[in-house]
């Protein structure tokens, strides 16, 4: 496991969700409203990037296979 390449994979999206909250907060005009750009952080930008650490998680996060690792037993 490459966790160089995992962190790689994670960071893309959370960037590209901070840049994109970033241009919708600049286009409304919601810069002076700090609580305005927690929401949207917390509710795009860092789904965006849990979504990309799922993916490179392994398969035992996955529901219902939580207690298929030997380990975890």
């Amino acid at each position: 496991m490459n966790l160089n390449l995992a962190a790689d994979a994670a960071l893309r999206p959370f960037m590209a969700g901070t840049f994109r909250v970033k241009q919708f907060v600049k286009s409304h005009d919601l810069a002076n409203k700090l609580h305005a750009n927690i929401w949207l952080l917390k509710t795009y930008t860092i789904p965006a990037s849990m979504y990309a650490s799922q993916i490179w998680a392994t398969p035992f996060l996955r529901q219902g296979r939580e207690m298929d690792n030997p380990l975890q037993k």
